[in-house]
Parts: C-alpha cells; sequence; structure tokens
C-alpha cells in the first residue's frame, strides 16, 4: 500500500477506540479494524492532475463480542473515512467463522 494512503487510512481512523491496522489484525484484541487496498489507478478528474489516483480500500470490522460491536466499529469507520473526504461507494456483510465483519470499498 502507497504510504500516503496508509498514512491518510490511520490518521482518519485515529479517533476510533479499536486497534487500527493494515492484515493482518489485532486478532487478541476483541474488537479491531483493518484495512487493505484492493486496487489503485489513476483517474480522471476534471483538475487533470497527473498524480491524482483513485484507490479502492477494503475496510474490515471484526468482533468476538455478540453485542454488535463490529457493527459500531464498522460505522464508526465509515463516519471517520467519510468525514476525512474519502467517498464510500459500497459495503456490505461479509461471514466469517468465530468473527463478525463488514467490509467496504472505499474511493479515495
Amino acid at each position: 500500500m502507497e504510504d500516503k494512503l496508509e498514512a491518510f487510512m490511520m490518521a482518519a481512523l485515529s479517533a476510533l477506540p479499536y486497534p487500527v491496522s493494515q492484515p493482518p489484525g489485532g486478532a487478541e484484541n476483541e474488537t479491531y479494524v483493518t484495512f487493505n487496498e484492493a486496487s489503485g489507478a489513476p483517474a480522471e478528474h476534471a483538475s487533470n492532475a497527473p498524480t491524482r489516483t483513485r484507490h479502492l480500500v477494503q475496510l474490515h470490522a471484526f468482533s468476538h463480542r455478540e453485542d454488535g460491536a463490529h457493527r459500531r466499529a464498522f460505522f464508526a469507520a465509515l463516519a471517520l473515512l467519510e468525514k476525512a473526504g474519502a467517498r464510500v461507494q459500497s459495503w456490505g456483510p461479509v461471514s466469517y467463522t468465530h468473527l463478525r465483519a463488514h467490509e467496504t470499498t472505499l474511493h479515495l
């Protein structure tokens, strides 16, 4: 993952009360958030900035708890990313054995 993108994600998600990292995540924690870049490509924008890149980022929120902590972590992370300027394109649940998770695709 590009250093600028990682710095953006870490800064945007720093207010979360859960650990945030690139995979592998903090499995030793009850609830945690991870992110990874699925793809990155130059994008056309009105500014025609040649260095502008469109990043496809997956965001995952996991929890071993049964009280919906993964949903709270996920939606809190989405709100922080949108506040920082990311555009959320799609999101949805992902099924894992023994873990609760949600995943999203962002365009930054």
